[in-house]
């Protein structure tokens, strides 16, 4: 990316603010931030904003220790919905579709698509908690999907962006 994208300027404000007011404006239970590398300036940022801040000291041994840092914050009954900051044009509505189709059905994880791909934020039940916890974390949470493929429940929305993340520079200029 050559650039903090977390404090990359987005539609007027940081893109950790963007995907932040975006899950504030669901009706998501307990919003769990997770801090890594340049934590203190992130949680400035977010210092106005009503989430818990879970600081990840491991995070340069890869994303999925951002991810188990967040899910040991939660309670053992929690469902836990993995949104990546990386996708600040994820809107509200696709975050409340997963959300809802959860509540309504329970199902172990869920997932949005778009013409057949599956993208984020992905919900995975409170049942998968401890999997997720002993997860090899150079694999991630794409190995505790695919154990329980059979338990996936696909959200079709209308939205590109469940799939397109910022990565590179022309990302960046393209979705902002």
């Amino acid at each position: 990316m050559g650039d903090f994208k977390q404090l990359m300027p987005f539609r007027g404000r940081t893109i950790v603010e963007s995907c932040v007011e975006t899950l504030l404006a669901t009706s998501a239970d307990d919003i769990v931030v997770v801090t890594g590398y340049r934590a203190d300036e992130v949680e400035r940022v977010l210092a106005a904003y009503r989430v818990r801040i879970v600081r990840n000291t491991a995070y340069a041994d890869g994303m999925a220790t951002s991810v188990l840092a967040g899910v040991q914050s939660l309670g053992p009954d929690d469902a836990i919905m993995i949104c990546l900051c990386d996708q600040p044009h994820v809107s509200s509505e696709v975050h409340e579709s997963v959300i809802q189709a959860y509540r309504e059905t329970g199902a172990a994880i869920v997932v949005p698509t778009i013409a057949g791909d599956t993208g984020h934020p992905v919900i995975f039940d409170s049942s998968l908690r401890d999997t997720i916890l002993t997860m090899d974390v150079s694999a991630g949470l794409r190995s505790v999907t695919y154990a329980n493929r059979e338990r996936v429940l696909r959200v079709p929305v209308d939205s590109i962006g469940v799939l397109d993340d910022i990565d590179t520079q022309e990302d960046y200029e393209r979705l902002r």
